[in-house]
């Protein structure tokens, strides 16, 4: 069968010379088709690109979706932790504390945004231990307040593993100078390049979840939960199901509501509908 389409084929493309416009109208079918062959096969090539930057630039450092509070503050319950795992999808779940600060070693400041992490996060929640240049964050034990810098804050500051930097806190302590924002000794345990694009180099620092409780005067509070799935695409769908399980207050926001802007054609978020469109449906994907 293959042989009599190739024999047809070649016969009406070498046709007699009285039937040159059966040859010029064959030629323009073989080069459309051609050509629409061509754009399929980039078309394809551009998505499984897409999805290829997608899983390197996002997923190895946002959460799937991420539970916050109104008041900034969710309570201590481990409860929830362990019915949020027996949700379908949900790979991991953990507790974070975040909260503003300045990072200073001798004359330089450098404002950062301090995550207070458990020991789970880098491993189940993000590929964050791929993304180390220079120590680890093994040492990010509760009371010993080390650090883990970013790459760009990191060569701010002049900081190597092993060195001291101070973090200055809103949080007001009272001393015979006066009222004076707290300040807190840190070790720099680790040093990691993000890479992604969203600034995390250059403003951003990983403390023990305990240690920054401690900081941000919240014992017993965390600011929110990071949530982890099996497969990314699918969390809206897991976002209706974790409601009846949170706070009236408590708001849930997908990794595609939070950085969809970032790969959006413009970069003033304005026109992010092919984005979120693609996001929403990429159960289609190739």
């Amino acid at each position: 069968m293959r042989f009599l389409s190739f024999y047809i084929g070649l016969r009406y493309t070498r046709a007699k010379k009285r039937n040159h416009f059966i040859s010029f109208i064959t030629l323009l079918s073989v080069i459309g088709i051609a050509l629409g062959v061509l754009v399929l096969i980039t078309v394809l090539s551009v998505m499984n690109g897409f999805d290829e930057q997608i899983q390197q630039k996002i997923f190895q450092m946002v959460p799937s979706l991420t539970v916050t509070d109104l008041a900034n503050h969710l309570s201590n319950n481990q409860d929830l932790l362990t019915k949020l795992k027996t949700i379908p999808n949900v790979k991991a779940v953990t507790p974070y504390v975040s909260g503003q600060g300045i990072l200073r070693d001798g004359q330089v400041n450098s404002p950062v945004y301090i995550m207070g992490i458990s020991k789970n996060y880098p491993t189940e929640i993000v590929a964050l231990n791929d993304k180390l240049i220079a120590g680890s964050f093994d040492p990010l034990i509760p009371g010993t307040f080390n650090v883990v810098l970013g790459e760009a804050v990191a060569a701010e500051l002049g900081a190597m593993i092993g060195d001291k930097v101070i973090l200055l806190t809103p949080q007001l302590q009272w001393s015979l100078a006066g009222v004076m924002p707290r300040l807190k000794r840190l070790t720099v345990v680790g040093i990691f390049h993000a890479g992604a694009g969203f600034g995390y180099d250059d403003s951003l620092a990983f403390i023990n979840i305990h240690d920054a409780q401690t900081l941000y005067d919240i014992d017993n509070t965390w600011s929110g939960l990071f949530i982890q799935l099996f497969d990314p695409y699918q969390a809206q769908t897991v976002e209706s199901m974790l409601y009846p399980f949170l706070p009236a207050s408590a708001e849930v926001r997908s990794w595609a509501s939070q950085y969809g802007s970032f790969f959006s054609s413009d970069r003033d978020g304005k026109n992010d509908d092919v984005f979120y469109f693609i996001a929403d449906h990429y159960d289609c994907r190739v």
